[in-house]
């Protein structure tokens, strides 16, 4: 996303770049849960798993949606400001809805026979004979899932913000609105006062966690990831305060790692306790992994903007690839835990060994396949070459104000 004077020109390169690491933190993720103890959380899951791996599985979902949802904000934000809401939605129209819809069913055209004949190969020998039957009767087309696209369909649902909050926040509401947010980002308090608002919408969530939702999203999904969305639009109101996260950085990231011990005890009790369930588990999760949560968006955003934000081709071509990845490497994955299905060695090989082959075969389908193609297109809009990016002043103290290279 490039930003001008008014932050509309000139490119966000740490926040571009945060934005699609979380996009490929959410491959790592479901590597992962094919050793989670968890049910119905990937397509496959390994003979050998163990409890550790859903302490890395539920610490990386604390924060990395949300994360993505206060970029999914901020660069709406900037959207609106450059086309205006008309361009906004036919730019949202095209780059999320409708790959929403080819990826659903092109997608589960794979996983869902790939995932039958995980289940079926190696226990039943007429198993290609049974795969053959499901696909040529279509059963992979029913019940509908969104897969692991249910953020896209969250994203679209939220987008009805935009023009709530552009004509909310015009004039004198605004004007004080940006004022207060202004001092609440200044404050060292802020994650602790954020914290507060996402530990309110978690109180209806099933275990003090950001549930995954259904192909249609539950209100109160809604809410929680709203929050997030509207921190970032108002983020991007107040741009010239992003250099006080970078001065803070790596005290908000100390902050964030304390409160994550305290989440993962909670959640470690939650996961001994199956399947009954302890309120004071419960809540206890929801106390702190809200306060983690935002300690690490803030901290997350520091390091990238005072690390990451000059131009760098190869993060560039990282972050265009980022959302071609994640639409599709469940089939990659996927198709490599099936082959190594049966191959004895310790769960951390057998994860290095699907992680690797499977982000090569993945970047090579970018760069072969989607850079300078319809697809890419369709993705990322036309490839433009941006040598400006948006300078900010690195202090705790003060508002930066965002200048133009």
């Amino acid at each position: 996303m490039t930003a001008d004077a008014n932050g509309l020109t000139g490119r966000y390169h740490g926040l571009d770049a945060l934005r699609a690491s979380m996009m490929m933190l959410g491959v790592y993720l479901h590597a992962v849960c094919a050793y989670a103890t968890m049910d119905h959380i990937w397509w496959y899951k390994d003979a050998q798993t163990g409890v550790a791996w859903d302490l890395q599985c539920l610490f990386i979902h604390v924060f990395r949606l949300p994360m993505f949802f206060v970029m999914c904000g901020f660069f709406a934000a900037l959207l609106v400001g450059k086309r205006g809401l008309g361009g906004f939605w036919r730019n949202r129209m095209l780059r999320i809805a409708l790959p929403l819809v080819l990826f659903c069913y092109a997608l589960v055209a794979f996983l869902r026979p790939m995932e039958y004949l995980g289940r079926e190969f190696g226990h039943n020998p007429d198993a290609l004979n049974r795969v053959w039957n499901y696909i040529s009767h279509f059963r992979f087309l029913t019940p509908f899932t969104t897969m692991h696209l249910w953020f896209l369909v969250v994203l679209l649902c939220l987008y009805p913000l935009a023009p709530i909050l552009q004509f909310a926040l015009a004039g004198r509401i605004g004007t004080r609105v940006d004022a207060l947010f202004g001092r609440l980002v200044a404050s060292p308090a802020a994650p602790l006062a954020m914290g507060a608002v996402t530990f309110l919408t978690l109180l209806p969530m099933h275990s003090g966690i950001l549930d995954t939702p259904n192909a249609i999203p539950e209100p109160r999904v809604l809410v929680a990831y709203a929050v997030f969305f509207t921190f970032g639009w108002l983020l991007f109101r107040r741009r010239d305060v992003l250099g006080i996260f970078g001065g803070r950085a790596w005290h908000y990231l100390a902050g964030a790692l304390l409160f994550a011990a305290a989440d993962l005890a909670f959640v470690k009790w939650q996961l001994d306790l199956r399947p009954t369930q302890s309120q004071a588990a419960i809540l206890g999760t929801a106390v702190s992994g809200a306060v983690f949560c935002w300690l690490m968006i803030f901290a997350l955003m520091g390091l990238f903007l005072r690390y990451a934000n000059q131009p760098n081709e190869r993060v560039r071509w990282i972050s265009d690839s980022a959302y071609w990845i994640y639409l599709v490497h469940p089939v990659a994955l996927l198709g490599i835990q099936i082959v190594l299905r049966d191959l004895q060695i310790a769960p951390l090989l057998k994860l290095l060994l699907t992680l690797g082959p499977s982000l090569g075969i993945l970047f090579a389908s970018y760069e072969w396949m989607v850079r300078g193609r319809w697809l890419g297109w369709l993705l990322n809009g036309t490839p433009r070459v941006t040598t400006r990016s948006v300078k900010l002043k690195d202090t705790a103290d003060a508002p930066a104000v965002a200048q133009e290279a």
